[in-house]
């Protein structure tokens, strides 16, 4: 709860490399900053699921973390597990990924569902507040 405040909605580009990796880069304003990250999905064996590659700043590997696609109409949404595992805990998260902000309230319920299945609660959940937020052009 007390990250809320650092949440805005954010844009999510996917560029598939001729590796068959997914450089995966987000953009998020936060007042007149533009916060730009990046990771590359490195799929695995198992249709859906990814491993991340995800450079620290000093150019060393940073956590293991896993994703997982687990459901997705590839037009609208994808509702995505991801397990990152560090020294001390390991940290999930589950995202519902939409191209807009109309997603289906069945995508919303089975997103729900999976935060149980995963032992979380609701005061675990940070949606981003999305009140007459209008995305800048200028701004990334």
């Amino acid at each position: 709860i007390e990250h809320r405040a650092l949440l805005n909605p954010y844009i999510t580009l996917f560029e598939l490399k001729n590796n068959s990796h997914f450089q995966v880069t987000n953009s998020m304003t936060r007042g007149k900053r533009c916060d730009i990250w990046s990771y590359t999905l490195i799929p695995t064996s198992k249709p859906g699921q990814f491993t991340v590659e995800n450079k620290g700043e000093s150019g060393s590997e940073t956590d293991k973390e896993d994703m997982q696609v687990i459901e997705t109409d590839y037009i609208k949404f994808s509702l995505v597990l991801s397990i990152r595992q560090t020294s001390s805990h390991t940290i999930t998260r589950v995202s519902l990924l939409g191209r807009n902000w109309r997603i289906p309230r069945k995508m919303v319920d089975r997103f729900i569902c999976l935060t149980r299945t995963q032992n979380l609660t609701k005061n675990n959940f940070v949606f981003p507040d999305v009140t007459d937020w209008l995305p800048d052009p200028k701004s990334c």
